[in-house]
């Protein structure tokens, strides 16, 4: 989870304790820890629709897929 975490920072230019503020805020069932894997787990989503969508938009074959690195960080 740290290891998505400090990609998902590296990639949206914020610090870990901004994405804890943000998550924080959120009115979500459950504990925060739960609320964090939730939040990963719907950055890549969306970080994967977002690829597939732009491949699409070019006119590509087949969308790009994400990262081996990002998905294997999640398992980490």
């Amino acid at each position: 989870m740290w290891h998505a975490l400090a990609d998902i920072s590296a990639r949206t230019d914020r610090r870990l304790d901004e994405i804890f503020s943000e998550v924080a805020g959120r009115e979500a069932p459950g504990t925060f820890t739960s609320a964090m894997r939730v939040y990963i787990l719907e950055f890549y989503r969306t970080a994967e629709r977002q690829a597939r969508e732009r491949a699409e938009r070019a006119g590509a074959a087949r969308a790009p897929e994400i990262e081996a690195r990002a998905w294997s960080d999640l398992v980490s």
